[in-house]
């Protein structure tokens, strides 16, 4: 399985307009007990030990995405003792940092990708947008709302479109229908996004 990304969506958009139309299915995360199997497998191949307390650990924190849990164990954090939840936490924190010279993979990964991804609609309003339903966390709004709470001055179509965009890009999606929308409720994406807002990174773009 691999981390879903906007990468993936576009390539999945170029084939259908070479090939035509044809099905996609996108994998969601795991059951809980195929999360631990793998935190499990991860724990063999790597040859680091794991408690069964701190197994399910890194399987809720991670919330069942494989690539998160495989970085947990790839990590160049220096002190890699994951059966100590303390240890997990200070290697989620190195993994999520966007510092110049000692980003974690994931924070590389998820700033690359959220910095091309957000130039796509390089305007004041569409950075906005990102960051509110980012921390509206999985709570839906309505295209109504999100322009009354923003203030928004441009029309529903225009707003419909940014939307879809960062929709198509994977950083936000449909709520219960294609009226409602929220934030991916990723909490290692939020974390690195408040970050780069916190540095000014995403609104200097």
């Amino acid at each position: 399985m691999v981390k879903q990304c906007g990468y993936i969506t576009w390539l999945l958009q170029i084939i259908n307009k070479m090939t035509g139309r044809y099905r996609h299915k996108i994998l969601k995360n795991l059951p809980m007990k195929e999360v631990l199997e793998a935190v499990y497998e991860q724990s063999e191949i790597f040859g680091m030990p794991v408690t069964e307390e701190s197994a399910a650990y890194i399987a809720s924190v991670t919330e069942g995405d494989v690539f998160y849990i495989s970085q947990i164990f790839k990590t160049d954090y220096e002190q890699k003792d994951l059966s100590n939840k303390d240890c997990i936490n200070e290697i989620i924190l190195f993994e999520t940092r966007t510092a110049d010279k000692e980003s974690g993979e994931i924070a590389e990964m998820w700033s690359e990708y959220l910095f091309d991804a957000i130039s796509r609609i390089n305007d004041k309003n569409g950075k906005m947008i990102v960051l509110y339903l980012a921390k509206q966390g999985k709570q839906e709004k309505t295209r109504k709302e999100i322009m009354d709470d923003l203030k928004l001055k441009i029309s529903e179509k225009e707003l419909e479109h940014k939307l879809d965009t960062f929709i198509q890009a994977d950083i936000l999606s449909y709520g219960s229908t294609r009226y409602d929308y929220k934030g991916l409720g990723d909490k290692f994406f939020e974390i690195i996004l408040e970050e780069c807002t916190r540095k000014r990174l995403i609104l200097s773009i």
